[in-house]
């Protein structure tokens, strides 16, 4: 029988760690803005150069280079954070220079990270193309004829909803429906990038071994998931100035539950044929 994850020890946690290593996380903070704050400026120069007609394919293929390269610093950045919210729960002292020098030294998980992100974003986007398709095979067909822009016949039906209780009812039903299995995909592989980076497995397999660790514990994680939206709402309202301590707490108890549950999965005993 699994042991039950504890949300309260969770944050528990999360809050402890925060007062131990509040320059760990300070410098890590200030390196997430200052990247965010460059790649961003960089995608805001492309913007204003295309304005020109005459620049406006070399301003697309530098916004695509600028966003490419965004992204592979993020992963990278990502998979030095986890290490260093791993190292932080799990009572490593850490200096300010190795926090630093931690988030641009993991290079060798980049490819699998990389990877697993594109396949959950492959997923998740199939997810979104099935129910536009049910939408529309359901509700949008009859707005959608070939006489009519589409533009106006999707207006024509959200415009229309409000005087039709049974589409509007079906709509919402549609809608639920998506919404619960998004949060479910969402939650059972909520942990793929922390098994990449902890446990080096590719991108299949993080994600499997994520379904697996949370089989046990899915209302709790989703009771998990709420906390830390509530969290980051409280900080958000402190004056904004409270989101810099709200989220190093949500990131380590968050790895105090993957640590609670990788344990369990490894500490379960395997069936042996007789």
């Amino acid at each position: 029988m699994p042991k039950t994850i504890s949300i309260k020890e969770a944050f528990e946690s999360g809050f402890d760690h925060l007062g131990k290593n509040i320059g760990v996380f300070a410098a890590v903070f200030g390196i997430l803005f200052a990247s965010q704050a460059f790649f961003g400026g960089l995608g805001g120069f492309a913007g204003v150069i295309s304005a020109a007609p005459a620049l406006a394919l070399p301003a697309l293929f530098l916004r695509f280079s600028i966003n490419a390269v965004s992204f592979i610093v993020s992963m990278l950045i990502t998979a030095g954070l986890l290490k260093v919210i791993l190292q932080v729960h799990d009572g490593k002292k850490l200096e300010l220079q190795d926090a630093v020098r931690e988030l641009f030294v993991n290079h060798k998980y980049l490819v699998n990270l990389v990877l697993a992100s594109m396949l959950t974003g492959l997923i998740f986007c199939g997810l979104v193309m099935v129910f536009l398709a049910v939408l529309i095979l359901t509700m949008l067909a009859p707005y959608l004829n070939l006489n009519v822009h589409a533009a106006f016949g999707l207006k024509a039906f959200f415009l229309g909803l409000p005087h039709n209780p049974s589409a509007l009812a079906e709509f919402i039903g549609i809608s639920l429906v998506f919404a619960a299995v998004y949060i479910y995909l969402l939650t059972r592989i909520s942990f793929y990038m922390y098994l990449v980076v902890d446990k080096d497995l590719g991108p299949v397999e993080s994600i499997k071994k994520s379904f697996e660790m949370t089989s046990e514990n899915f209302w709790k994680l989703i009771g998990f998931q709420l906390a830390q939206l509530g969290v980051a709402i409280l900080g958000l309202i402190c004056c904004c100035v409270g989101i810099f301590a709200a989220l190093p707490v949500c990131w380590v108890a968050r790895a105090d539950i993957y640590r609670k549950l990788s344990i369990e999965e490894s500490a379960s005993p395997s069936v042996q044929a007789p």
